[in-house]
């Protein structure tokens, strides 16, 4: 059985624990997103990928609320076949969170 060429080989949480083993894991880490993306050209296995973080706010009546943000968000190539990232925008590196 053959894949379709908007179909990726490799899996999001294949995705998510092959960027995590290069990257870290924060200490405030609420999901890692991946999305595929098919850019016409046959291609499949550009990804993109963010990372939602909880950091508390400070409001003006001295309460503490959660304030999510993605501070960290890159655009890959992913080969599913050695499991390793071919090209990233921005570079991966570990995080220092």
């Amino acid at each position: 059985m053959s894949k379709k060429n908007n179909e990726s080989s490799a899996s999001k949480d294949q995705i998510i624990q092959a960027i995590l083993a290069i990257t870290g894991t924060p200490k405030n880490l609420v999901k890692v997103e991946a999305f595929n993306y098919n850019f016409g050209e046959g291609k499949n296995d550009r990804w993109r990928i963010n990372y939602l973080l909880e950091n508390d706010f400070e409001t003006d009546y001295g309460m503490l609320i959660p304030k999510y943000t993605r501070p960290h968000s890159y655009f890959v190539h992913f080969d599913s076949n050695t499991s390793e990232f071919k090209y990233s925008n921005p570079p991966l590196k570990p995080l220092q969170c």
